[in-house]
């Protein structure tokens, strides 16, 4: 029997600087205790292998114990938990670099008057955490979402500009869908700034599956029920 991997598989950049930030706190740290805010990846095991660390995941913020070190998991945190976090612990911020571009530019966008459309799952952490750096904005998870977005937005006349970007790990596709009917649906006066932002090694490795599972006689995919 021949096993084929695609190019690309396992932990993207982002998550392996995550990985070697982390367990540099951890030394840093001392016996102060460290909490992650959140899942710091959606994988149960990697989870259960920082437990072995003494590095915990707290659920909600208020579990985190006056005294600890609180990080930000590489999905990133809506900016006022983010805030709030800065306020009371001392933080290490391990949010992936390029979702951190992406909530800068959706804030410049919004600064200059711009409704916000997101391609990606509505309840996502990375999407919550986007939504906070938006002025008004709308996720679209699902192609049939996009007439009711346009139809809704069509005779808006306080709105005239749209940024619309993805969640750094959605499908190519579904962004370019989405991009591409708003613009066909919307009238001219419309101005829509389509940027690119889902991470070049979640497209390579989709792409490289792709290929290989033509391939294959069975395809099978390992990972955590909740990552994307």
């Amino acid at each position: 029997m021949k096993i084929l991997i695609p190019a690309h598989s396992g932990f993207c950049p982002g998550v392996k600087t995550a990985e070697t930030e982390i367990l540099k706190a951890r030394v840093r740290a001392g016996d102060t205790p460290i909490y992650v805010y959140g899942e710091l990846i959606h994988n149960k095991r990697y989870i259960r292998h920082l437990e072995e660390q003494d590095i915990r995941t707290a659920r909600d913020k208020n579990d985190i114990p006056a005294g600890a070190a609180a990080v930000i998991r590489t999905h990133g945190l809506d900016r006022n938990e983010e805030a709030e976090l800065r306020g009371r612990f001392e933080v290490v911020d391990l949010t992936c670099v390029k979702v951190k571009k992406l909530q800068e530019l959706i804030g410049k966008y919004a600064g200059d008057g711009y409704y916000t459309v997101i391609a990606g799952k509505k309840e996502h952490p990375e999407v919550r955490g986007l939504i906070s750096y938006a002025g008004e904005c709308t996720v679209i998870e699902d192609v049939s979402e996009i007439a009711v977005f346009t139809d809704g937005i069509r005779d808006r006349e306080d709105i005239s500009r749209i940024l619309i970007v993805s969640q750094t790990t959605s499908p190519e596709e579904l962004f370019r869908c989405v991009a591409e009917t708003i613009r066909a649906n919307l009238p001219e006066s419309f101005a829509v700034e389509a940027v690119n932002s889902i991470c070049r090694v979640t497209t390579l490795r989709e792409e490289r599956s792709l290929e290989l599972q033509k391939r294959a006689d069975i395809t099978f995919v390992i990972g955590d029920e909740k990552s994307s």
